[in-house]
């Protein structure tokens, strides 16, 4: 709490000169139902315009609270201000008490801009890792979208090492995600950008592990199917070979023999 010193208190020739100083323009005002519009008295008029006066309250720095008849008429930008103060001067200590708190109200005033300022630039910087994560996320997605190409073309499923060593860069995103996440949990909204961005990395790592996994089998599947198949083929060429000898031998029933034939050849 401000202190001040009791004796130095001013004097009714101060307080005079205060009432007479000059208002080239209208303090700061607020509103009040009990004081407002065109003053009653006609005769009161402004400096510059002779313009009626319109009622305000004050609501500016050591007369915060006063009534006065002000300006009501500014022409080409210019604001002749108070006319005349309905009521008198406020008590020099209480002048400076609202002094004081009008600068304490400014500094905080201040001090909030200049908060946002900082906030801003950090939301810029923010913004910027955002978009940097995000390119590197595509940038990841080509390069798994590219192995399974290749791999595609070669014929060949991605081995354990090579599936294991893109599932640790895809943790090694994350880790990169999360390190980020708390240097800037300060900043809004920040958290919520980079949560649905590592549930997003979170997702496509399941779906890698997912597309793995279905080309691994189906690829185990197409395998043994083709080597079943060959194993057919085998077997029917040696029972191509076994119902010819029988023909040629003269062996079992020949109409047998050569409806099992016909079902061969088809």
């Amino acid at each position: 709490m401000p202190s001040w010193n009791d004796g130095d208190e001013s004097s009714e020739e101060e307080l005079v000169g205060m009432e007479l100083e000059q208002h080239w323009a209208n303090p700061g005002t607020t509103i009040d139902a009990s004081f407002c519009g065109r003053a009653a008295d006609a005769s009161i008029t402004c400096r510059l315009h002779l313009a009626p006066c319109m009622k305000y309250v004050a609501f500016e720095g050591k007369d915060t609270g006063r009534r006065f008849y002000g300006c009501a008429v500014p022409q080409d930008g210019i604001d002749c201000g108070v006319a005349q103060w309905v009521d008198a001067p406020l008590p020099s200590i209480l002048q400076r008490c609202l002094v004081k708190i009008w600068e304490m109200f400014h500094e905080e005033n201040n001090g909030r801009m200049i908060d946002h300022e900082k906030y801003k630039k950090e939301l810029e910087k923010v913004h910027k890792e955002l978009d940097t994560l995000g390119d590197q996320y595509s940038q990841l997605v080509e390069d798994v979208t590219k192995m399974f190409d290749w791999a595609d073309q070669n014929n060949r499923v991605m081995s354990d090492e090579e599936f294991k060593q893109k599932q640790m860069d895809v943790d090694k995103d994350m880790e990169k995600l999360a390190i980020s996440k708390e240097k800037e949990s300060d900043a809004i909204g920040k958290m919520k950008e980079m949560e649905k961005l590592a549930q997003e990395h979170k997702e496509m790592k399941c779906i890698l592990r997912s597309q793995g996994e279905i080309i691994r089998n189906t690829r185990k599947e197409r395998d043994d199917f083709k080597e079943e198949r060959d194993w057919l083929i085998e077997e029917k060429k040696k029972l191509e070979f076994l119902v010819g000898d029988l023909m040629k031998a003269g062996h079992g029933n020949k109409d047998k023999l050569a409806k099992i034939k016909s079902i061969l050849d088809e």
